[in-house]
């Protein structure tokens, strides 16, 4: 009985015969720790229980049926997702550190936005409890020169369509707009306790034009929310521009001067999947949904601009990830021999026993490194303050053009692009330049985390110290266990924030996402699973 358990919870990962040992004790604490987190997370913060953007349509056709002149939804554009900037941060920071309190439902804060015939125009519904929201009309040919009764009317129809006005509400307050007479109500109070709800009506050519229903958040929060937006924007701009501009021309020379012993093939193969999964990623972003619901653009001509911009845009990494690649492989192999870059030496030998190896460490740090986010963010949110505004998250998450493949960009293009440029080559060229191992490991973890302090996590230097703790946790696993470790650590995290989050959406794309992004999580496996296959073929019988 002795033996197995020791197996069980061994830190060496071959035995004296150099066979494989899978150390499943730990596999399972890991495994249990690693869900407990997750759990605690999804009921500490617990996801919305979004509708979907077929029900969004159903109640924007129900409302439009009730109205005069009867507008009608365009069937052929996209639902995109849109969510009040001021609103969700403002009720995201009223409702951080409180554990198991929701953003309360009702709240305007996340809408589906209907398109109109031609795209003149949206009908917003409530995400999560369907209400509409906002609505936008084509303009009026006769403009009103003052209010009148019938304005009046036609501003209280669409009100208590919307569930708006009747007890609980005050007004309506009308006043002059420029596209017409603005009926204004404002709630008693909401379900935060802070940040009554507005709803404005416009009132054209006497029928509703538009409708806005938002939070009334003091205007202090939202100078403050704007002051914190452009610190995290500058340290994040400077990291990403000049930085990474250095940073390329940097690893040219490099290249140069190591170009005898660059591994050019293992610099030319990232640098052509980072540019396929680079195109892939901005055909499929948000910002590319949002020019598809404009019927002037066609979508061979978005595909095509969108092209251009991406190969563009993602020079600069590009051929970073070049140069890069070739020259740190070669300075990499001069400080630490073959171990630091297996990548290099084949698929074979990925595959292998050193692939083998190299996916149990991956699967250990992973757990480690998802346990120090974890923590980090429970001291952080509880003691210090820190919260998370999420509306940029949700936007990016649910208007992508191809929902199922945006694992590939989360868990394959960023742990690939990351781990080669500001681990491998950061770290190798700074440990010959330095001779010091701990600057050299070090200052590519901070600049790293300041690259991502764009984040709407607040004050915005958080973002920046969790990550520059985790890259010196994937930095010190690239110089001892070797690169494949840091990319399959990294791959598994975002490869599991990805899975739940997509989980949590009810459209069948997302759904579709969260599998692969599950799939993933078994990447590191394969190596050891053929390797433990192979050692029972050459098991002698009995």
């Amino acid at each position: 009985m002795r033996s197995p358990w020791r197996r069980a919870f061994s830190l060496r990962l071959l035995d004296a015969d150099g066979r494989l040992i899978v150390p499943w004790g730990w596999a399972l604490v890991g495994l249990l720790i690693t869900a407990a987190a997750v759990a605690y997370d999804l009921t500490d913060a617990p996801s919305p229980n979004w509708r979907s953007q077929g029900a969004a349509r159903a109640a924007a056709a129900h409302l439009l049926a009730q109205l005069p002149d009867r507008p009608a939804l365009d069937p052929e554009l996209p639902v995109a997702f849109v969510s009040d900037r001021y609103g969700d941060a403002y009720a995201n920071r009223l409702v951080s550190g409180k554990r198991g309190v929701p953003l309360p439902d009702a709240l305007p804060i996340w809408s589906w936005r209907v398109p109109l015939r031609g795209g003149q125009g949206y009908v917003a519904v409530n995400a999560v409890t369907d209400a509409v929201t906002g609505l936008d009309l084509p303009q009026a040919r006769e403009m009103p020169a003052l209010a009148g009764v019938a304005a009046l009317d036609a501003a209280q129809g669409l009100a208590r369509r919307v569930g708006v006005g009747g007890p609980g509400w005050e007004g309506p307050v009308v006043q002059p707009g420029s596209r017409g007479d603005v009926y204004t109500w404002r709630s008693q109070g909401n379900a935060l306790g802070e940040a009554p709800e507005v709803a404005e009506i416009t009132v054209q050519g006497g029928r509703p034009v538009q409708l806005r229903r938002y939070l009334a958040v003091p205007d202090s929060f939202k100078r403050e929310l704007d002051v914190q937006e452009q610190r995290g924007s500058w340290l994040a701009r400077g990291v990403l521009g000049w930085v990474e501009l250095l940073a390329a021309l940097s690893a040219a020379i490099l290249a140069f001067v190591y170009r005898r012993r660059a591994h050019w093939g293992f610099g030319y193969g990232v640098a052509a999947v980072f540019l396929v999964l680079a195109v892939l990623s901005g055909l499929n972003s948000s910002l590319v949904s949002q020019m598809l619901q404009t019927p002037r653009l066609a979508p061979g001509a978005v595909a095509i601009g969108t092209l251009a911009l991406v190969v563009i845009g993602q020079s600069v990494h590009t051929l970073w990830l070049l140069f890069g690649g070739a020259a740190g492989w070669a300075m990499a192999q001069a400080e630490w021999g073959d171990r630091v870059a297996l990548l290099a030496g084949g698929v074979r030998r990925l595959l292998g026993r050193e692939g083998a190896v190299a996916g149990l460490r991956a699967y250990g740090l992973f757990v480690v490194h998802y346990q120090l986010a974890f923590w980090f963010y429970y001291f952080a949110e509880k003691r210090l303050g820190v919260w998370e505004a999420t509306g940029l998250a949700f936007q990016q998450r649910f208007n992508l053009v191809l929902p199922a493949l945006y694992p590939l960009q989360v868990a394959i293009l960023a742990p690939l692009m990351e781990e080669v440029l500001w681990r491998l080559f950061a770290i190798s060229a700074l440990r010959r330049l330095f001779r010091l191992t701990f600057p050299a490991v070090l200052l590519p973890a901070a600049l790293w985390g300041l690259a991502h302090s764009w984040y709407q996590v607040y004050p915005p230097y958080t973002r920046a110290i969790e990550l520059t703790l985790v890259g010196l946790l994937l930095g010190y696993a690239l110089v001892y266990w070797g690169l494949e470790v840091s990319i399959g650590s990294h791959l598994l995290y975002n490869a599991l924030v990805t899975c739940v989050g997509l989980a949590t959406v009810p459209l069948a794309g997302h759904r579709a996402g969260a599998l692969l992004a599950g799939a993933l999580l078994l990447l590191p496996a394969v190596p050891v699973a053929l390797q433990l296959w192979r050692q029972r073929r050459e098991a002698p019988a009995g």
